[in-house]
Order: structure tokens, then sequence, then C-alpha cells
């Protein structure tokens, strides 16, 4: 596999994947998190790059777009190209008759996972089961790669976003409202949000939030009828 970039995404696939050495192609001088870590990370040249018979673009997308147009035509036959833009589905993708291309969306915010612990998730969308297996193999036990579609990803990490983007907005605007000092502001808004989901996903809510919940509940209960 060659991972084609350097940001969050290259970085998570990189760092987290099962292999000791991963090939990486990217612009510029090393990377700080290619200093940082533990894996043996080799970088390519663009003359290289037929080689690999499994490109994984970790590019935005008219990045992916110029990719496949400068270096599509010399790649060789029945090379799969993984496309994981979020908002850039594979039918939007035109590809050289000889080359193959796989939706590969990664259901999550790719920096938190590189720090993180946690399973982590990618959906493919392909002709061939063989793309799907192949990513799970190259990615190891630190992923789960299941098939699924490229709107599902779309529409759940945008939801996620734009709701907690409208909780933090309002979780500010409270604490501004009821004079609450910057210094302690930033303090819960670092911890406590992230705190608050990871133990709500593993049903390990204190007393306060677990009481919280429970009248949050009832409420909704009540309005329901």
């Amino acid at each position: 596999m060659l991972v084609v970039g350097a940001g969050r995404l290259a970085k998570l696939v990189a760092v987290k994947s099962e292999p000791s050495s991963v090939s990486v192609m990217y612009r510029g001088g090393e990377k700080a998190w290619m200093r940082e870590t533990t894996k043996q990370i080799s970088q390519v040249n663009e003359l290289e790059i037929p080689r690999y018979p499994y490109i994984f673009l970790a590019l935005p997308p008219d990045g992916i777009k110029d990719f496949i147009y400068w270096h599509g035509p010399y790649l060789a036959e029945g090379t799969v190209i993984y496309i994981p833009a979020t908002s850039l589905y594979t039918e939007q993708v035109e590809v050289p008759a000889h080359v193959r291309k796989a939706a590969a969306k990664f259901a999550g915010h790719a920096e938190r996972a590189a720090a993180g612990s946690e399973e982590n998730v990618f959906v493919v969308n392909s002709s061939r089961s063989s793309d799907r297996k192949y990513l799970q193999s190259w990615l190891g036990n630190a992923f789960t790669v299941i098939e699924g579609s490229e709107q599902e990803v779309e529409t759940a990490n945008k939801t996620a976003v734009e709701e907690t983007l409208r909780m933090i907005v309002n979780l500010e605007k409270r604490l501004q409202e009821q004079n609450v000092s910057k210094t302690v502001q930033k303090a819960v808004l670092r911890q406590i949000p992230a705190g608050v989901i990871e133990a709500h996903m593993n049903g390990s809510h204190g007393e306060f939030a677990a009481g919280i919940l429970e009248q949050m509940e009832r409420g909704d209960q009540h309005e329901n009828g």
C-alpha cells in the first residue's frame, strides 16, 4: 500500500496500520509525526508510484483529482485507488480503464482517532469484496472495515460535527451569561464534553451526569405522552 498525503488521515492510517514500515508520498520535508512514530516511514518519489498495486489517497478532493489526472495513466494494470475524502463520491471520480477505484470513508475524527486507542471504522463501497478485505488486512486490528454507503458516512460525520458545534456554541453562551471566568470556561470545554461522551458510550456516567440524563429521559417521556 502507498499512502499519498501527510495530513491527519495519512497520519492515522500510517501510524496505526499493521505493517511496521509504511510507504508514503508527500510534498516537502519530513513531518513532525513521522519523526515521533516508531513506524519506519519511507518517502516515495513520483517515479516509484506505478509499482504499488494499492494506493490510499489521503488528500482533499482537488488533490485526489489532480493525482489521478497526472499519475493515473501510468499506474499498473489493476491498481486499486482508495478514495477517503468524505465529500467526494467515487461516482464523481474518473479513473483510467485499467485502474479500479474504491470508496474508503472514515467514520469519525482522524486527529482524535490518531491520538486515542478506541476502535476506528472505515466504510468501503466497491464492486469487489477483495478491496475491503485487503484494506482490513493492511490496517489491522486497530480498525474495523465494513461495507456500506458513502452517503451514510457523510451524513453521520456532518450531523455529528453540526450538533457538536451547536452544543459548544450554546455552552459558551450559557457560561458567559452566568459570568463564568474564561479560565474555568476553557477547563470545562476541554474536558467535560469529551468526558461525558466517552462515559455515555461506555455506560459509565457518574452520579451527577446519570441524574441529569435521567431527568432528560423523564422529560422526553412526558412530552411524548
